[in-house]
């Protein structure tokens, strides 16, 4: 017996049931297709989710990079050195006090953390009164690239010439 003959013997309840069976099963098919491949704009929500998360997240350095700091800077033991940060950045604040068991780790001279209000600031800066940079502050800035940290330079005359200065700013 041909599908058609059969089709034809179906009650009309029969045949209802029939094609809600068919709608039913392509109405499965159709919502796994669209869970498993998002749209556009799924990707683009989780996209911006991760970016917002990236941003609130706060910076750290791991006990690994610590040490790996402290072994490279140790050979400076003794420079000075004082680490700033944005007052009020609750996240600058906590990153810099790191920074700052880490150089006391390594023997350099750590002058109390200052707590700057002026303007803000972003990422992390190592201030130097002249140029050339001295090869303690390079060495700083070449652990933290390193690191993966990205580094700015500056350089300002007014600044003691015997202290570098760290400054912990807001995160970017």
């Amino acid at each position: 017996m041909k599908i058609r003959e059969r089709y034809r013997r179906l009650t009309l309840w029969n045949k209802i049931a029939f094609w809600a069976a068919i709608a039913t099963f392509c109405s499965v098919i159709i919502t796994l297709y669209f869970r498993c491949v998002p749209s556009s704009s799924e990707t683009e929500i989780l996209e911006r989710t991760k970016a917002i998360q990236n941003q609130t997240a706060k910076r750290i350095l791991t006990s690994e990079q610590q040490a790996q700091m402290v072994e490279a800077l140790k050979i400076y033991a003794h420079k000075k050195i004082k680490v700033e940060t944005m007052l009020g950045d609750s996240e600058a604040i906590q990153f810099a006090k790191y920074f700052i068991t880490v150089f006391k780790k390594a023997e350099w001279s750590v002058d109390d953390m200052a707590l700057i209000a002026n303007q803000p600031h972003f990422g992390i800066k190592i201030r130097i009164n002249n140029m050339p940079p001295p090869e303690h502050a390079e060495a700083i800035a070449n652990v933290l690239k390193s690191l993966g940290f990205e580094v700015k330079g500056e350089v300002r005359p007014t600044a003691n010439k015997d202290t570098i200065r760290l400054l912990i700013g807001s995160k970017q």
